[in-house]
């Protein structure tokens, strides 16, 4: 009732001075934008394979409706209305205070509680923020999952990590990483735009199908791989400092950084030349195909050659096997070996000195993820 009051009082203020012209003029130029994208989409396959058309247009019916009946709301009246409840509002506020409130029953009670009686008896302002540091409790919604998470230490985690991780940041390991994603990545959207030019050369187009759906899988590769889980780690460490996001994630990179570590002291990156050797023969067979093809004068000019977009991925890893050296596998190592140490420190918490010979110690108290407390699943 009491959080009640505070929608109804911002109701109140705002409802009066509202603009309702600007405010429909607003909607007409988005549910123009809307209906442009519906009619994109409308001549695309995606109409035969999903709903999204469908649900875009009741959507923005359902909006449409909305807001016309806003329009013709008199606000004056409804504020009149509105009064009621809020008087309504207020006195059931004022019940439920009152000291006849609490005289339930003259029955014996329960001489104790479960723990969610216990919490629900007991709620109030005070328990959405951390007793340590004062600071309100992280809560995140997520595809549908929720986490509520204790702040306490998580700037220091934060902080900690990001000194960690920065010697990662420069080394060409990654560089050399990202040019071939980027060479993956142009031959991905090229032979993807262009496949529409042989649908009717069905060999070709099967041929440029399964080729499309195996360069997705350049992941699969264990050393590639390891490589990406690092580089992602250490660009999520920037701007994420929960528990519940990175220790997950750091006892997934841990075991793969000292993996990519020995790989570089011993210039082995053979499973990623054989990934992308196999690419090329492919690419290499649909630009054969594509040349022998009984094409159409119209199409033939738009033929465009895959594998020269393609051939400067197939000697990086060369240059990334001899550019790789000892001191860039020990600063792996020490970057692992640092992680490490920072998330068992968070987890253990921290001692600060009182009052010379005693101390406090600051801990961080965990986070629930859908009903799961992560002090009770270790």
């Amino acid at each position: 009732a009491l959080y009640a009051q505070k929608y109804v009082d911002s109701i109140q203020v705002y409802l009066p001075v509202a603009e309702k012209a600007s405010f429909y003029d607003y909607w007409l130029k988005l549910q123009a934008q809307i209906q442009q994208f519906i009619n994109r989409i409308e001549k695309t396959d995606i109409v035969t394979v999903s709903s999204v058309n469908d649900r875009l247009r009741k959507f923005s019916g359902r909006a449409s409706a909305a807001v016309e009946r806003f329009m013709k709301a008199d606000l004056n009246t409804s504020m009149n209305i509105f009064q009621n409840d809020i008087k309504n509002i207020k006195a059931i506020h004022e019940r439920y205070i009152s000291p006849d409130m609490f005289s339930i029953t003259q029955r014996h009670g329960l001489l104790r509680l479960s723990e969610s009686d216990s919490i629900l008896l007991s709620f109030s302002e005070n328990n959405f923020y951390c007793p340590d540091n004062q600071n309100p409790y992280l809560v995140k919604i997520n595809d549908g999952h929720l986490t509520i998470e204790c702040p306490n230490l998580l700037d220091d985690f934060q902080a900690e990590l990001q000194q960690a991780v920065a010697p990662l940041k420069n080394l060409p390991i990654f560089g050399y990483a990202q040019k071939i994603q980027n060479f993956i990545d142009s031959t991905y959207n090229i032979m993807y735009e262009t496949r529409v030019y042989y649908r009717r050369e069905i060999d070709i187009l099967l041929e440029i199908k399964q080729l499309l759906a195996e360069m997705k899988q350049v992941t699969d590769v264990r050393s590639f791989d390891d490589i990406r889980k690092i580089q992602q780690f250490v660009d999520t460490v920037q701007t994420e400092k929960r528990i519940s996001v990175l220790k997950p994630m750091i006892e997934d990179i841990l075991n793969p950084m000292d993996t990519l570590a020995t790989r570089i002291e011993s210039h082995n990156f053979q499973d990623l030349q054989k990934k992308l050797d196999y690419y090329a023969k492919k690419i290499q067979r649909v630009d054969s195909m594509i040349a022998k093809a009984k094409l159409p004068r119209r199409i033939r000019k738009k033929v465009v050659k895959y594998y020269p977009v393609f051939a400067s991925a197939v000697g990086i890893v060369k240059e990334m096997e001899n550019d790789s050296d000892a001191n860039e596998a020990q600063t792996i190592r020490r970057a692992a070996k640092n992680i490490g140490k920072v998330l068992t420190r968070v987890l253990n918490g921290r001692k600060e000195r009182m009052y010379v010979i005693f101390y406090k110690k600051h801990i961080n108290h965990g986070y629930i993820k859908d009903k799961v407390k992560s002090w009770e699943k270790e």
